[in-house]
């Protein structure tokens, strides 16, 4: 049996490895991911890291072709854009997904929808 078989973090280590990407890059995109409902920053992921600021940018960069905040701005899209299609009030959506303004999450929205097309 492959000592990867049955653990779900093995296959993580390995892409990582074969990658190069760094086990904080991997960190910080799955803090992002895990917390993007609520209002994080680019410093608050670098302190939960262990980095400062601008060497997570560049690193985060180098090791996914985008930014931290693009990261961030594409998993609040994308959970706004199938709990919109589900019905729920633009209102609401924008609440759900991390924003404090409806009008700058409609903004922000139709940004993410004509740059997605």
């Amino acid at each position: 049996m492959n000592r990867l078989d049955g653990d779900p973090g093995a296959s993580v280590v390995a892409s990582r490895r074969a990658s190069g990407t760094s086990l904080r890059m991997l960190e910080a995109r799955a803090f992002i991911e895990a917390h993007f409902t609520h209002p994080i920053t680019p410093t608050r992921i670098a302190r939960h890291v262990g980095l400062a600021t601008p060497l997570l940018n560049r690193e985060f960069q180098r090791a996914f072709g985008e930014s931290p905040r693009q990261v961030l701005m594409n998993c609040r899209m994308r959970a706004a854009h199938d709990r919109l299609a589900d019905g729920t009030p633009t209102t609401e959506v924008a609440l759900q997904v991390g924003y404090h303004s409806d009008r700058t999450f409609a903004a922000d929205y139709r940004k993410w929808l004509s740059a997605a097309q």
